[in-house]
C-alpha cells in the first residue's frame, strides 16, 4: 500500500488531496484537470489508458497499471473547451467523457449504422452511418460498398443532406451543376437516348420532345445510372444491374433477377416500374409496370397485381385475395412494403417513399 498527497490549483486556491491507491488512480477537477500517478502493479491484468486536455486543449496525461486478474479499462475527461479521446485495453470497454466531452460509450466503427453523433467513435454519423468526417457537397457517407468514407455521388444524383442550390445535381466530380432530368425522373425515350444503355456519352435530349436526363441516360421512362455509377438496386441502372454496389452491364440471362440480358442489358422482371412492353423480361408492360408470366414461384413484391396465388402471379377477385384483406380495386391489390411505387395512392401503407440513397422509392 502506498499513500501519498496531490496538490493541484483551482480558482486561486491550493487543494491538496491524499489518496490510498493500488494501480492507477486519477481525478478530474472541475476546472478541468486530470490527475494522473502510477502505481504498483501485479499480474494477469489488462493494460488501461486514459487522456485529458485541459484549459484551451492543453497537454494531456496518462497512465496505465496493470492488477491481480483485472480487466482492462479506460476513460476520457475533457476540460472546459478541451476534446478528450479514449481507448480500451485488450477486453476492455471506451471510456466516457468528463463535462463538454464527446461520449464513446458503445460508440460504432466506421459505416456502423447510427442515430446521432454521440455512438460513432470518430464523433460523426452522418445519413444513418458512423463516418470519418462531415461530407462536403456532393459528397454522401452512404455510398453502398463505401460507407464510412465520403465519396462523390454519380451524375445526375441529387444530393438530399447538402442541397445544391436552385434546381441542380451533383456532376460526379464532386460539385453543383444547373440541369434538368435528374436522376429517378420520368423522361421520355427518344432517338437521342435509345442505345445508350452502355453508358457512353448519348447527348440526352428526346426525339419526341420528353424530359431530357441530366446523363443522357433514359430506360424504361426513367433517368437512370450509367455502368459504373454507384448504385442501390437494379432499377437505379440503365443496364437493370446492380453488381457489388456499382452499374455493370450482363453477360447472360444468370446476370439478371429476371433471368433474361439483350445486348448488355437485363430486362425488367415483374413489378418493376416500366415505359414499353420491350423492356420487360415477359414484354407485358401494364400500367406503368412490368408484369410477370403466369409461371414460376412469386412474392406479393413480385407481382404487379400484388396478388400471388398458387405459386403464380394473379388479378385479385376480392379482398380477401390481398394482403391484409384488400382492397382489391380493378383487379389489383395495393401494394404491400417494399414494392416499388411512383405515388402514395399506390400502397397499402398510403406512403410511397421516399427513395433510399441511389435507389428507386418503394412502398413504406
Amino acid at each position: 500500500m502506498r499513500r501519498g498527497f496531490l496538490f493541484f490549483a483551482c480558482a486561486g486556491w491550493l487543494v491538496a488531496l491524499g489518496a490510498a491507491w493500488s494501480g492507477c488512480y486519477h481525478l478530474s477537477s472541475d476546472c478541468g484537470l486530470l490527475l494522473t500517478c502510477a502505481g504498483t502493479g501485479g499480474s494477469g491484468g489488462a493494460p488501461a489508458s486514459s487522456s485529458s486536455t485541459g484549459h484551451g486543449g492543453g497537454a494531456s496525461t496518462s497512465s496505465s497499471s496493470t492488477g491481480h486478474g483485472g480487466s482492462a479499462s479506460s476513460s476520457s475527461s475533457t476540460g472546459h473547451g478541451g476534446s478528450s479521446s479514449a481507448s480500451a485495453g485488450v477486453g476492455g470497454t471506451a471510456g466516457s467523457s468528463g463535462t463538454g466531452g464527446t461520449s464513446t460509450d458503445g460508440g460504432g466503427a466506421l459505416g456502423s449504422a447510427c442515430k446521432v453523433d454521440k455512438e460513432c467513435l470518430s464523433g460523426h454519423c452522418v445519413e444513418s452511418v458512423c463516418c470519418g468526417s462531415s461530407c462536403p457537397t456532393c459528397q454522401s457517407c452512404a455510398i453502398p460498398n463505401h460507407e464510412g468514407t465520403c465519396r462523390n455521388l454519380p451524375a445526375g444524383v441529387e444530393d438530399l443532406v447538402n442541397h445544391c442550390e436552385g434546381v441542380a445535381v451533383c456532376d460526379g466530380s464532386g460539385k453543383c451543376l444547373g440541369v434538368a432530368g435528374h436522376f429517378g425522373d420520368a423522361c421520355t425515350q427518344g432517338a437521342a437516348d435509345a442505345g445508350a444503355a452502355d453508358g457512353g456519352s448519348a447527348d440526352g435530349g428526346s426525339a419526341d420532345g420528353g424530359a431530357t436526363c441530366f446523363n443522357g441516360l433514359c430506360q424504361a421512362g426513367y433517368c437512370k445510372l450509367a455502368i459504373g455509377d454507384a448504385c442501390a438496386d437494379d432499377v437505379a441502372c440503365v443496364t437493370g444491374r446492380c453488381a457489388a454496389g456499382v452499374c455493370a452491364s450482363c453477360a447472360t440471362g444468370a446476370d439478371c433477377a429476371s433471368g433474361v440480358c439483350g445486348a448488355g442489358t437485363c430486362a425488367l422482371p415483374g413489378a418493376v416500374p416500366c415505359a414499353v412492353p420491350s423492356d420487360c423480361a415477359h414484354d407485358f408492360c401494364l400500367n406503368g409496370y412490368c408484369i410477370t408470366s403466369p409461371s414460376g414461384t412469386c412474392t406479393l413484391t413480385g407481382c404487379n397485381f400484388h396478388y400471388c396465388g398458387g405459386g403464380v402471379c394473379e388479378t385479385c377477385g376480392q379482398n380477401s385475395d390481398c394482403p391484409n384483406n384488400g382492397p382489391c380495386v380493378n383487379q389489383t391489390c395495393p401494394a404491400p412494403p417494399g414494392s416499388y411505387c411512383e405515388n402514395d395512392a399506390e400502397c397499402a401503407s398510403g406512403q410511397c417513399g421516399p427513395a433510399a440513397l441511389l435507389a428507386f422509392p418503394k412502398c413504406m
